[in-house]
């Protein structure tokens, strides 16, 4: 007794999770990339700051074209992913500045 949409439910559950995954990590090595620029290059604390977040919107933008992307129909489909960019761009900033 499977329902007719069930493998499409489920296909959509694993895009939002490859997505939301994706993006955590992406946000993770540009928190990163923000110490390391603070800290190795010598910018100062904003520009480095924004220099990284200038970068996020730029990865942010290519992973609209993801394949999985494509597969969310819902209009909300832009938004997917984007806490788990920004607590992985917090993250990486507090492991980067941890070591």
């Amino acid at each position: 007794m499977s329902h007719p949409d069930l493998p499409r439910k489920a296909k959509e559950l694993s895009c939002k999770f490859t997505v939301s995954l994706i993006r955590l990590f992406l946000g993770i090595l540009l928190g990163c990339v923000a110490v390391f620029l603070k800290e190795v290059a010598g910018l100062g604390e904003n520009f480095a700051l924004m220099v990284s977040l200038i970068l996020l919107m730029i990865l942010y933008s290519l992973t609209l074209k993801l394949p999985q992307v494509r597969v969310l129909k819902s209009p909300g489909k832009l938004f997917y992913g984007v806490p788990s960019m920004l607590i992985g761009y917090l993250l990486g900033i507090i492991i980067a500045s941890q070591v």
